[in-house]
Order: C-alpha cells, then sequence, then structure tokens
C-alpha cells in the first residue's frame, strides 16, 4: 500500500513546517541552551529564510500519518518539537459541500416549522449521570492494564462493582476490631445496620 500527498497538500505541509519551524528556532535561541556550533547553524537557517531547528536526525521532528477511511486517507502531520498538528486531509470533517446558493438560502430565509423535521434527529444531552455501561458502550472501556493496577478482573467486573454500590456492607466481628474505632462510632455503626 503507497500513500502520497497531493501538490496542494504538500504546500500546505511546507508551510506548515515552516511557521512550526519557524518559532522552534525562536524558541532554541532564545533559550540559549544549544551548542554554539548548533546555535550557530540554526541562526543561519532562520537568516537564509529557511528555517529549520536543532533535532534528532535519528527520530526526525515531523510525522505525517495516513489513516484510510471509507471516504479516503485521513491525514495528519505533526510537528514533533511543538507538539502541534494539521489536518491536510480529513474526510468525516472536510466533506461539507455548500455552493453559493446554499448559503444565501440559509442566510436568506428561515425555516417554518412544517418544514422542520426531527424524526431522525438525536438530541445529545448531557445527562446528569452516566452509567459505567454506558460509558464503554459509548466509548469504549479502559485499557486492561489499567483495570488491573486498580484490582478489577474486567469491564464486566466494574460494571458490577458500580451496580453493588449501594449495598450495604455490613463488617465481620474481626474487620470491625481490625478498624479500632471508638464505643460512639461501634454504637453508630451498629445503628445504622439496624435501620
Amino acid at each position: 500500500m503507497s500513500f502520497f500527498l497531493t501538490d496542494s497538500q504538500e504546500d500546505e505541509l511546507n508551510l506548515f513546517l515552516d511557521e512550526q519551524n519557524r518559532k522552534s528556532c525562536e524558541e532554541q535561541l532564545k533559550s540559549r541552551l544549544l551548542p554554539d556550533e548548533l546555535s550557530e547553524i540554526v541562526k543561519k537557517s532562520v537568516e537564509s529564510d529557511s528555517p529549520l531547528p536543532a533535532f534528532d536526525p535519528i527520530v526526525g521532528y515531523y510525522t505525517i500519518s495516513f489513516t484510510p477511511c471509507s471516504d479516503g486517507n485521513r491525514i495528519y502531520a505533526h510537528h514533533h518539537i511543538n507538539n502541534e498538528s494539521i489536518s491536510l486531509c480529513d474526510p468525516a470533517r472536510d466533506n461539507i459541500n455548500l455552493d453559493i446558493e446554499d448559503i444565501k438560502s440559509l442566510q436568506g430565509e428561515s425555516l417554518s416549522d412544517e418544514n422542520i423535521s426531527t424524526d431522525d434527529v438525536e438530541l445529545n444531552i448531557i445527562p446528569d449521570e452516566i452509567s459505567t455501561e454506558e460509558v464503554v458502550a459509548n466509548y469504549g472501556g479502559p485499557p486492561q492494564d489499567l483495570l488491573g493496577e486498580m484490582g478489577i478482573n474486567g469491564i464486566d467486573d466494574m460494571i458490577q462493582q458500580e451496580n453493588n454500590v449501594n449495598d450495604l456492607i455490613i463488617p465481620n466481628d474481626d474487620e470491625m476490631e481490625a478498624l479500632d474505632l471508638s464505643d460512639e462510632q461501634i454504637a453508630e455503626i451498629e445503628a445504622n445496620q439496624n435501620q
């Protein structure tokens, strides 16, 4: 599988890199952390209007990612020194095609209630509470290693724990003694158990 940039995407990438490189060079020169020889190279690159910051040539300073999707490739460039990214192509975001007539009609006329259909519209209202099960269904669950660190075997255990949160936990006599509670605290716990 091969990936490539169009001429306009290459132009956009070059403008992005030039802008980010200029920022990086300014910060590197301002910080005075570079060795003198390297600082001089960065300074000359800025003066020649081709800014190139100091970076590790083994790993580079930017990456381009191509992510195939049903409408084409999502293409992003990331400048690692500045931690900035740009979308060179994102069909999920870019495929909004309005012509001048569409824009005029949206600006000039309001729709009457009879022309508005909301049968296929799903309102995204933020709920007061959302369960772990709903979060997992909509967004996916946490990584298994994180669950392991929390002492949870899996997503189902996490959901079960949430469902049992209102269950009354009654400590046995040994647990009560290990808590080293005062007589007043023990009396309060026992009163709550009897309710």
